[in-house]
């Protein structure tokens, strides 16, 4: 929000003019116009912390309590501006990015500015962090995952559904609807797996058993590796070189029996899995 045309007419035009915060006074035009803009700051940053905790008003609540201050419409007290820091600054410990954790500290600065006018200078380097951290994260979504030889895409490794779908996603033509349906299955046959990407290849688990089942994509097929593959009635039809591994190779024009998949993974979910 913009200060009114009075409020406005009392502030320096230009923050530029506050040259060293140190040498400001408290309660000072100088001071309130340091607090405005490091308001101002935090909160074009504040939608990269609320977009992952839109529940969480911790920040917005410091923001709006010193930008309040600096344009003359709301006293605060020392207790309160160490509370409204504190929260952001907790909030900035929860969160779940460097975007929206730097832009927390920021909106925690600005508060603080009411008290130490140098403490702006925070909000404004803490707004600069977040905004590189968001650019930074959505360079590394852009990026399309390298195909290796046999079109495998290259994932790095990692724990977690995050890095499954995006080795899914990069999956090349056909193999990507069948990666999805394959994952679909696996999920609605063993509610809870525990999933992850190594060796770029997507693993399937039960936490405290090891892994049951991989995935694999070639140039003309998606090879699905059931790690105790032997054990399973009837076993999967791909032999292979080691004792107890057997595969399903399906083609791109191969009829899926998806009975017969899902009855695989759940038997194989309940033998003891690889560790790897």
């Amino acid at each position: 929000m913009a200060l009114d045309r009075k409020a406005r007419s009392a502030i320096p035009r230009s923050p530029s003019t506050v040259t060293n915060q140190q040498a400001v006074k408290r309660e000072t035009q100088e001071h309130k116009t340091l607090a405005f803009e490091a308001a101002r700051e935090a909160l074009r940053v504040l939608p990269l912390f609320e977009s992952e905790h839109p529940h969480d008003d911790r920040p917005r609540k410091a923001i709006e309590a010193v930008k309040a201050w600096a344009k003359g419409t709301r006293e605060l007290s020392m207790k309160e501006v160490r509370r409204l820091s504190l929260d952001s600054h907790a909030a900035a410990r929860e969160a779940t990015s460097d975007a929206a954790r730097f832009a927390a500290r920021a909106a925690g600065h600005a508060v603080a500015t009411w008290h130490v006018p140098r403490h702006a200078s925070g909000a404004h380097i803490y707004a600069q962090k977040a905004i590189a951290a968001s650019q930074k994260s959505r360079s590394r979504k852009v990026a399309k995952p390298a195909l290796l030889a046999g079109g495998n895409p290259q994932i790095a490794k990692a724990d977690g559904d995050a890095p499954v779908q995006a080795y899914i996603q990069a999956m090349p033509g056909w193999k990507r609807d069948l990666g999805r349906r394959l994952d679909a299955l696996i999920v609605r046959t063993v509610p809870g797996v525990r999933k992850a990407v190594k060796w770029n290849s997507p693993l399937y688990g039960v936490e405290g058993q090891g892994w049951f089942l991989g995935i694999h994509c070639f140039t003309t097929y998606v090879k699905v590796t059931f790690f105790r593959g032997t054990s399973l009635r009837p076993a999967p039809p791909g032999e292979s070189k080691q004792k107890e591994v057997r595969h399903l190779d399906i083609h791109e024009d191969d009829p899926l029996d998806e009975t017969q998949f899902a009855d695989w993974v759940r038997q194989a979910s309940q033998l003891p899995g690889e560790r790897l």
